[in-house]
Parts: C-alpha cells; structure tokens; sequence
C-alpha cells in the first residue's frame, strides 16, 4: 500500500517509523511536512503571527517550556535524524487539496488524490495514494472566545500561542484566561517578571501553592478601557490578556466530498477517535486531547495499520455510529460537554488497551500509566516544584523517583 501522511511532527514520525518496520504490507511513506525541520509543535521559533512563504506560524511553543510529564513517558527515539535525510520527507510543502476518488472496478473503494505545493519551487504535484493519515496536529489554530468589550481595551491581547518569553510582561498586570496546562505553565513563568498575575478560570480552586503575585479569579466577564471584570463583579486593572483558550481542529486540505464536520471541537464521523467511517483509509491520528501523547500516538498508528492491512475488520457502519453514539451520551451523563468528547484523561489507558486488543497488538507497559498519575498527583499538588523531580523507569511495571 502507498500511504501519504500529513505532518512530520511526533504524531508523524510515529507513523512513518511503523510503516517502515512493515514493508511486506507498505511502500515508504510520503511524509509532507510544511515546515523546514520534523517536531511540529515542539519546534521552538521567536517568530510569531505570519512566517515563512506567508504562512501561519505552527508552533506554539515558547521559550524556556519545560515537559509537564516525565521525559521517560514523553519521548520515544523514533531516528529523527535519520528521516531528515531520508527521501520520503518533503519539507516545505503545502498540502493543497485530499481528494477520495473511486475506484472504477469495485465502486465503493476510493484511492487518494493528494495535490501539494512545493513551496520552495512553486511546483504543484498531484499523487495517487492507498490511505491518507492526517497527522496535522491541533495545537496551530486558537480559540478565542469574544468577551464584550475587547474592541475597547487598551492593553495587549494575544493567545497562548503567540506567547514567547515573559520579559515583555515586565512590570505589568497581566490576566490569563484559563488554567488548564498553558494557563497554568505561563501564570507561573509570568509570575517572575510581572507586577500581578490574575488566572481566571471557572474551575475548583488550584490546591498547590501559588507564587504571591500570582491570584486566581472566576471568569471573565468583560473588559474595559485598562480593567477586566469577571462574573462575580469583582475587578482588577490589566495591561494584558493572554488567552488560554485551546484551539480548533482545522483540516482545510480535505476536500467537501470527505464530509468531515467539525462542531463544537468535535470531529465527525470518526470511529474510535480516528478512522473515518464512510472512507476507513482516511485516518487522523492525534485528535484526543489530555493523552499522555506518544504512548497514545504509538497505540492509534498500530491500530491503524491493522486496520489498512485488513488485520482489523471494523464494524458495519451502523454499528460504527452506534458504538460512538453510546460513548457520547456516556460522557454527557457524566457531565462532559460536548466540546470535551475526544478530552480522554483516565479513559485513555481503557481506550488504548481496547484498540491494542483488537489489533492483536502487545499491550502497553503499565508502568506508563503509574508514573503518568504520579506526576499527575504531583503536579496538583506542587506546581512550582514538580518539574524538578527526576524518575527512572526500572521494569514493565515498576519505576523510582530519584
């Protein structure tokens, strides 16, 4: 099989390397990468806004970001620096258009058009493929919401993505929006150099211990002028809003004929959080969020080729719909909003030994899961000293903190 991926981020590498471990069922991939160099995300550039070829900048990481897992459970060696100079990774190439085409014979299989751009040479090609993975990412397109009154406020307003170092924010009163992981990380490196940082958020009160000059707050409500005002009326003066917010899934390179609905940052119809339904060689690998993300990455892209190697037979369509359905309304009655369906958490480690089994797939080390929850537990409780503990894994299902 000939199979195009999309991104050479982790998600991709981590593809790339099973295809090539597999050559009795796969050709080499090709691997279309936007940017310059493979890691995607965790590429670090100062650049911020529109960058290369008049581009949207990709990354969102910031300077001096530090893991909030283990690297022991983070990083995987998947020969970076051998794929750099391997002839299937095309770099600066802008994936124009995945288009399903059927099949003359049968009239119900597609095979895949993939027309990209190569950016360097402005030379348009067009591909035929067996299976398209889309390894995009999602962590490239904010998610503003829009609070009354930001069209009048003086100070800076910008999302977590474009946030770079926190020498700019010397001095000033500085209010994230959310506090999830980037709320979290930033109000503390902010912290260091601003006069006052307010975490607004609608969450239970942060358990560990905050810097002084670090202070939680509801939500915000409105802005005005040089002062923010959250739902309980309360105030505080502002001279930047950093929005952390999430982002949106984006696939602008799919054609209208893949029927892929994005609502209310649910992606559909996708069974199992990966395989489309109506065209099961279309894959996307990535989409759950709250994952311990290679581990996760590793599992989807085993499921995936058995799945395309026909090791796997999926479900009717019906019964694909079904099963998701279920999963859906299970998470409403446990109060999950809509918004968080593919939010995994604790359901990650059920979820991957649920696809690995059904891939007759070796399970995953369970010592993964213990240390993810202990750094969980540690980082509720310690924020400001978790990262500087140091583990090593010692067996399958045993580790030590040094």
């Amino acid at each position: 099989m000939r199979v195009a991926v999309i991104g050479a981020g982790a998600a991709g590498l981590c593809t790339a390397r099973h295809i090539l471990s597999r050559p009795e069922t796969f050709h080499p991939p090709c691997v279309y990468e936007l940017a310059q160099t493979v890691g995607g995300t965790w590429v670090f550039t100062e650049r911020t806004g529109i960058g290369d070829h008049g581009l949207p900048v990709f990354s969102s990481m910031y300077k001096n970001m530090r893991t909030n897992l283990p690297k022991e459970i983070m990083f995987r060696m998947f020969c970076a620096d051998h794929f750099v100079r391997c002839y299937f990774l095309q770099f600066e190439t802008f994936v124009e258009l995945v288009k399903p085409v059927m099949k003359e014979k049968t009239g119900s299989e597609v095979t895949w058009e993939v027309t990209t751009l190569d950016l360097r040479k402005q030379h348009r090609t067009t591909e035929r493929f067996d299976s398209v993975i889309v390894c995009n990412g999602h962590y490239f397109q904010p998610h503003v919401p829009h609070i009354p009154g930001i069209e009048i406020f003086q100070g800076r307003v910008l999302h977590s993505h474009d946030y770079r170092r926190p020498e700019p924010f010397a001095g000033q009163n500085v209010v994230l929006l959310g506090a999830s992981n980037s709320g979290l990380d930033i109000s503390l490196e902010l912290s260091k150099t601003a006069r006052f940082v307010t975490l607004s958020h609608h969450g239970l009160p942060i358990p560990s211990p905050l810097p002084c000059n670090v202070h939680e707050a509801r939500v915000l409500k409105r802005m005005m002028q040089k002062t923010v005002i959250f739902e309980d009326e309360s105030s505080v003066p502002a001279d930047a809003v950093i929005f952390c917010t999430g982002y949106e899934y984006r696939f602008p390179f799919l054609s209208p004929d893949v029927k892929l609905c994005v609502h209310d940052r649910r992606v559909s119809p996708l069974y199992k959080h990966l395989v489309h339904m109506t065209f099961p060689s279309l894959i996307f690998i990535g989409i759950c969020q709250k994952i311990c993300p290679f581990p996760h990455f590793d599992v989807q892209v085993r499921f995936a080729l058995a799945v395309l190697a026909n090791r796997v037979q999926l479900p009717s369509r019906k019964e694909m719909e079904a099963e998701t359905i279920e999963e859906f309304e299970e998470k409403r009655a446990y109060g999950v909003p809509n918004r968080h369906f593919h939010v995994m958490e604790e359901r990650q480690w059920s979820y991957h030994a649920s696809l690995l089994s059904l891939a007759g797939e070796t399970p995953l080390p369970p010592v993964l899961e213990q240390l993810f929850q202990a750094t969980k537990l540690l980082r509720k409780n310690d924020l400001l000293g978790y990262k500087n503990c140091s583990f090593r894994i010692t067996g399958l299902d045993t580790w030590e903190k040094n």
